[in-house]
C-alpha cells in the first residue's frame, strides 16, 4: 500500500510541532526507586513505560512492563528452577505456594529499578528538522528491532538532558486516524488484501494459571496472549500491561486462572477486540483508536477462533511501506 498524501504529511509534520500540540505530564523515576515504585507509577498513570533519571535528573533509560515481566521471570527461575511455571502452578491449591510467591514478590519489588533499565534512544526537544516519518522509521524502528515509544529530552545544562515528553506508537496511529482522508483509496482495502493477516498469534486457555501466561510472554518476548475457551474461541486478552495492576504484596494472585486473575486485578474479565479478514484498513484504525490505549486486535475466523493478530507496529509499517 502506498499513500503519497500520508507520507507527504508525515514528512512535513515535525516532532517539535507534534509535541507542542500534544502536551502531557511526564512521570519519571530515579535509579534509586524500587520496583514497587515502578508498579505504582505505571498503574496510577496508566502507562507502559516510564523514563529513569539519575539523582541530577539526567536521562539514563526507561523501565517498561515488559522489563518487569522478564525480570520477574529471572527471579522466579532463581527461586523455583527453570520449570517454575509448571511446578508452582501444580501447587496452586496449597497455601505454601501462595506464601512462597508472596515472599518472592515482596523481595522482587524491593529491588531498585536500576537493574531493569533498558537503554532507550534520546530525542532532543527543539530539533525542528526531525519529522514524524523519521520517528516512525528511526525512532520506533518499525522495520527492525521495534521500539514502542520514544522519549524526548530538553537541555538543562551544557551536557545535561532531562526527559520532558513521550511519543508512542499509539499517539501516531491516533494521528493517522485523525488524518485518514490522506490514506487514499487503499484505505478501503481489507486487511487480508493488505497482507496484514499473517501475524502469528499465541493463545492460552482461560483456565491456565496467569503465571503460565506471563512466563510465555517473558520467554517468547510477547506483549500479550489471546485467551480462549475450551473450544478455542477467542474470549479475552492478557497483556504485559496487566502486570502493573498486581499489588507487590499479592503475587499469589499469579496462581489464579487467567480469567480469575483478570477479575482480581481489573475488576472484570475484559473481552478481546477483534476484526475479520474482511475488515478494511480504515475500520482497523477505528477499532484501534476507539478503545483506550489499544495496542493490538485479533483476527478471527467465522467461528470466532483467532487466526492472526495485528499490532500498532503492523499498521505503521504498512503506512510507511516504500518510504526510505
Amino acid at each position: 500500500m502506498a499513500h503519497p498524501q500520508m507520507l507527504d504529511f508525515l514528512k512535513s509534520e515535525t516532532l517539535s510541532h507534534f509535541i507542542s500540540e500534544h502536551q502531557q505530564a511526564l512521570a519519571a523515576l530515579t535509579t534509586s526507586a524500587t520496583i514497587a515504585d515502578a508498579f505504582k507509577v505505571l498503574h496510577e498513570k496508566h502507562i507502559l513505560s516510564v523514563p529513569v533519571t539519575d539523582q541530577k535528573g539526567e536521562y539514563v533509560g526507561a523501565v517498561s512492563v515488559n522489563d518487569i515481566i522478564r525480570a520477574l521471570h529471572v527471579s522466579m527461575e532463581a527461586n523455583f528452577g527453570p520449570h517454575y511455571a509448571e511446578e508452582v502452578a501444580s501447587l496452586q491449591q496449597e497455601e505454601a505456594a501462595d506464601k512462597a510467591l508472596t515472599t518472592v514478590g515482596e523481595y522482587f519489588s524491593s529491588k531498585t529499578v536500576e537493574s531493569l533499565v533498558h537503554v532507550a534512544d534520546m530525542w532532543m526537544k527543539g530539533d525542528t528538522a526531525t519529522t514524524l516519518l523519521s520517528v516512525i522509521l528511526n525512532g520506533f524502528h518499525v522495520k527492525g528491532k521495534v521500539h514502542h515509544r520514544i522519549f524526548v529530552c530538553e537541555q538543562a545544562g551544557a551536557s545535561t538532558w532531562h526527559p520532558s515528553h513521550v511519543v508512542s506508537q499509539s499517539d501516531i496511529v491516533t494521528l493517522l486516524w485523525q488524518h485518514r482522508d490522506k490514506l487514499g483509496a487503499d484505505a478501503s482495502k481489507t486487511v487480508e488484501e493488505l497482507g496484514l493477516t499473517s501475524g502469528a498469534v499465541f493463545c492460552i486457555e482461560k483456565s491456565a494459571p496467569a503465571l503460565t501466561a506471563f512466563h510465555h510472554m517473558a520467554v517468547d518476548h510477547k506483549s500479550s496472549v489471546g485467551v480462549v475457551d475450551a473450544a478455542g474461541k477467542l474470549i479475552g486478552n492478557l497483556s504485559a500491561s496487566d502486570i502493573r495492576e498486581l499489588p507487590p504484596t499479592q503475587f499469589g494472585l499469579l496462581l489464579k486462572s487467567v480469567e480469575e486473575f483478570e477479575v482480581a486485578v481489573n475488576g472484570k474479565f475484559r473481552p478481546a477486540v477483534s476484526v475479520t479478514a474482511g475488515t478494511t484498513f480504515v475500520q482497523l484504525l477505528e477499532a484501534l483508536v476507539s478503545h483506550r490505549k489499544l495496542h493490538r486486535v485479533y483476527v478471527v475466523d467465522t467461528e470466532n477462533k483467532p487466526v492472526s493478530i495485528i499490532t500498532l507496529t503492523d499498521v505503521l509499517k504498512e503506512v510507511v511501506k516504500g518510504a526510505q
